[in-house]
């Protein structure tokens, strides 16, 4: 395990830098300590366990089949912003006027991207780097983070970093819920059976003339309920109450 002192008496972490949260933290602190950073007594890493901006905005078309490792993302082809981007942009950098109100998930990731470039704040990511410990040593008053890269060979050796201050920018979409619903790996064994979590979906094209039962109300699960009915022979969509939800062709 490597171990990485500080040299600067002020040294900040952020966990999720990559994300929409941890991308504004850095802005910030890089405004506001500009002048500390550039005298040397002040530093900021940010740790990004994906390889490049965007967080949960970040596409990943093609997750591991076998459903062994999860996703970094749940995005799907067809999802589009449900708040008017004006509100969930940051007011230092909108965007341009001809996008659209509700706009999709490339738009999104672009505009974080771009972001990023304006401010100059992707020097200070260390991407493919997850944090898989941090804990607070008060012998020394600092936060022992430990964390492992991923290179093109696969993970490497633990590193041990040490910093005065730490931020958890993170977001709470990574672990997918999964219901224990009892026999059903039993009747999944079957090659004419099959289940998902939403998390691995990612367009309606395996779900052509099957019949497919969606369980949960999330705004996510009627998006796809109402894409998938398009083309499947059965789309059942079971929910706890059906609220003023407009489901049209599906049966609830």
């Amino acid at each position: 395990m490597t171990i990485l002192k500080q040299s600067c008496p002020h040294c900040f972490a952020v966990i999720g830098a990559g994300g929409a949260a941890g991308l504004g933290t850095l802005k910030v602190f890089l405004e506001e300590l500009h002048d500390h950073i550039c005298a040397g007594d002040c530093k900021i890493v940010g740790f990004e366990q994906c390889e490049d901006v965007g967080g949960i905005w970040l596409p990943e078309p093609h997750p591991d089949p076998s459903q062994t490792n999860w996703p970094s993302t749940p995005l799907y082809d067809s999802l589009r912003m449900n708040v008017p981007h004006p509100i969930m942009f940051f007011p230092s950098h909108l965007a341009p006027l001809s996008t659209p109100l509700f706009t999709s998930v490339h738009v999104v990731n672009d505009y974080m991207q771009s972001y990023v470039n304006r401010f100059g704040l992707r020097k200070y990511i260390r991407f493919n780097s997850k944090i898989t410990a941090a804990t607070w040593d008060s012998s020394i008053n600092q936060w022992r983070v430990i964390y492992q890269a991923t290179t093109s060979d696969g993970p490497t050796t633990k590193s041990v970093a040490y910093f005065n201050h730490l931020l958890v920018a993170n977001g709470h979409y990574r672990r997918p819920f999964v219901l224990e619903i009892k026999g059903l790996q039993n009747w999944a064994s079957s090659e004419a059976r099959s289940y998902i979590h939403l998390i691995w979906y990612r367009n309606l094209k395996p779900y052509r003339n099957q019949n497919v039962l969606i369980v949960g109300g999330g705004r996510s699960r009627i998006d796809i309920s109402e894409e998938i009915s398009t083309i499947a022979k059965k789309t059942v969509h079971s929910v706890r109450s059906l609220g003023d939800q407009d489901f049209e062709r599906i049966i609830q």
